[in-house]
């Protein structure tokens, strides 16, 4: 039984004690107890949260959807605001103290001296428990729970006592979204859009339950998304925020394989590349690994995706290819690592240039060799990429000529490369002691 002194007494019978039911919850801030009237067994709901006390008495099923929806987040976000209060009359008392004791300014914990550390400990506990710091200026009384019910009978623990609640008075007052929900999805909501920015794409993220241990309240939910083909599940943990993506095609995922070996995170992948999993210690790291593999996804494409949805997609190679840009369906790409036989710094020649509207013939048993519009020795010729789809920017004009029109091909840059076809790209350039040219071709 709980004595009255800490509960409300029962409006029905004027009883003094209730007996303890099933708890519904109870976090490092807050708490739901249910409890019955020792006298006449009315059911009433006790919640708890921050210095605030709330009673509810009724025979009513939603007491616990109003307290967890509307209480909850109003009273979450007011014992921020006292805690904030409270650390600013904190830090006041510690000057003051340490101006008195002769202590450094900035002197606390263990760096006060051993003799006058319990006279100082001392001081901080008597500051605590004065009224001062229990109820700052402006929070001198418990507020009320922001749209009260009709039908119900709640009960407010202030200062002086326990005070039934004017449901009228509560009818206008706002009920925010709780602090906790406003960061996460300010986290995730910032870093999804980062993640559209850099990879030019677009995907609309899917609320999930948590999955890491209970989330009565829809605090902390976890997102899944796809990029391509790709299914992405990313979520936080108790530290770390977990990131796992599920392939139905094979990954490259050298990339992220050595930003794990460089962080050293929990790290898992599968023998076929087909899913990884990997957690990010923080906003930064988040960002950066869901980059590094939606790289790896960007490039992929199944049936039923995109413009070309009438046939397999196709991708190969070491390159990100745009598939955010305009595939006209008329063939495939090629993109070569080229090192020049003969380069004279002495003597600048214009830079080779293939025209993209010529198209190079693919090598078949009835062909000898590849047509192309210019051909000059070479001393190395690397594929790093070939693609089923033809990717043009802009939009096609029939009535201005080819070299007119803003719609062109894409033509791959270094930028455009995985981090291995990169690497691949200074390996050569080591290797030749040459500079190495990128050459995107149009396949018929």
């Amino acid at each position: 039984m709980i004595p009255a002194k800490t509960m409300a007494k029962c409006p029905w019978c004027g009883c003094t004690t209730w007996d303890l039911g099933d708890q519904r919850y109870n976090t490092d801030d807050s708490s739901v107890g249910h409890y019955k009237c020792t006298g006449c067994l009315t059911h009433a709901v006790f919640f708890a949260q921050g210095h605030a006390n709330l009673f509810v008495i009724s025979e009513l099923a939603a007491e616990l959807i109003w307290i967890e929806l509307a209480v909850v987040p109003a009273w979450a976000l007011e014992a921020e605001r006292l805690e904030a209060a409270r650390a600013e009359l904190s830090a006041i008392h510690r000057l003051e103290t340490n101006k008195a004791m002769g202590l450094p300014p900035d002197a606390r914990g263990m760096a006060i001296p051993d003799d006058v550390r319990s006279e100082w400990t001392d001081r901080l506990a008597s500051f605590r428990s004065s009224a001062a710091w229990q109820h700052p200026k402006g929070f001198e009384r418990s507020p009320l729970p922001p749209q009260m019910p009709a039908g119900m009978k709640a009960f407010i623990r202030q200062p002086t006592g326990w005070e039934q609640v004017n449901p009228e008075d509560t009818a206008n007052l706002p009920i925010p979204t709780h602090p906790i929900r406003t960061r996460h999805e300010a986290l995730f909501g910032e870093t999804f859009a980062a993640v559209k920015s850099a990879l030019e794409i677009e995907f609309v993220p899917t609320e999930l339950p948590s999955g890491y241990g209970p989330d009565p309240l829809n605090l902390v939910p976890w997102y899944s998304f796809f990029i391509g083909p790709v299914e992405f599940t990313v979520g936080p943990r108790k530290r770390v925020i977990s990131i796992s993506a599920k392939s139905p095609l094979p990954m490259n995922l050298i990339e992220i394989h050595e930003l794990s070996e460089r962080d050293e995170p929990t790290y898992e992948r599968d023998g076929d590349d087909l899913a990884v999993l990997i957690h990010a210690w923080g906003r930064e790291k988040l960002l950066e690994y869901l980059l590094a593999i939606g790289r790896a996804a960007r490039v992929l494409r199944q049936p039923g995706r995109g413009p070309r949805s009438d046939m397999a997609f196709e991708v190969r190679g070491l390159v990100n290819w745009p598939t955010h840009l305009h595939d006209d369906g008329q063939g495939g790409m090629v993109v070569l690592a080229v090192v020049d036989a003969f380069v004279s710094p002495a003597t600048p020649r214009k830079p080779w240039r293939h025209n993209p509207w010529s198209r190079a013939e693919l090598i078949e048993p009835n062909h000898h060799g590849i047509s192309l519009e210019r051909m000059e020795p070479v001393l190395a010729c690397v594929p790093l990429g070939t693609s089923d789809g033809c990717w043009w920017r802009g939009e096609p004009d029939p009535k201005k000529d080819c070299d007119e029109s803003p719609y062109s091909p894409w033509q791959c840059t270094l930028e455009d490369l995985t981090h291995e076809g990169r690497q691949l790209v200074r390996t050569l350039q080591e290797l030749y002691r040459r500079p190495v040219r990128l050459v995107t071709h149009i396949d018929t």
